[in-house]
């Protein structure tokens, strides 16, 4: 589950609210997310009922808390206080010299996601089609995962929001288009 900074760790607890089943009477549990189990977290921030004792679990890319008292949900922990890796683009391997400038341009310096470019005031990232953690996950080569063929220009909110994550195949089939009509039409490759 989840390691906890300055906290002893705690083994998961067979959920309270929905004793372990991971649903309750309107469908999937809240608190456990349906995974039957939770683990007690001690919260930065009383809840609005007072207490300081919850349960926390994964939810997407962050964590859930929620009170142990009311179950309310209270707040979104952050990484950095529960001891997880903070992602941020520098935990990326670094790109051949050159192939950020090289991607920004082919892309015409615009973000192949939504549109906007730096005249819009945004920065702009050099993003993966694969994700780094999906390429590893399988097992794809470095050399695979950083070629140009996966990267594309990306505005930094783009970029950051689909995280870890591959395109999905709705995305992925608007980017190849959009290389694929700038191929035709002589833009580039």
């Amino acid at each position: 589950m989840i390691a906890l900074a300055n906290k002893v760790p705690q083994p998961p607890l067979k959920c309270p609210r929905c004793h372990g089943t991971g649903i309750v009477s309107f469908g999937e549990c809240p608190l456990c997310g349906g995974t039957a189990t939770v683990q007690p977290y001690h919260m930065s921030r009383p809840c609005k009922c007072g207490s300081l004792d919850g349960f926390i679990r994964k939810s997407g890319p962050g964590n859930s808390v929620r009170c142990s008292v009311c179950w309310e949900y209270v707040y979104a922990a952050p990484k950095s206080e529960t001891g997880e890796e903070v992602r941020n683009v520098r935990s990326r391997p670094d790109l051949k010299i050159g192939q950020r400038e090289r991607i920004l341009e082919r892309d015409n310096g615009f973000c192949q996601l939504c549109g906007r470019s730096s005249m819009h005031g945004v920065i702009l990232h050099v993003a993966h089609a694969l994700s780094v953690a999906d390429a590893r996950h399988l097992d794809v080569s470095q050399e695979i995962y950083m070629d140009d063929s996966n990267l594309f220009a990306a505005c930094e909110e783009c970029n950051l929001g689909i995280g870890d994550r591959s395109l999905e195949p709705r995305l992925m089939a608007k980017l190849l288009y959009a290389r694929v009509a700038r191929f035709k039409n002589g833009w580039g490759k």
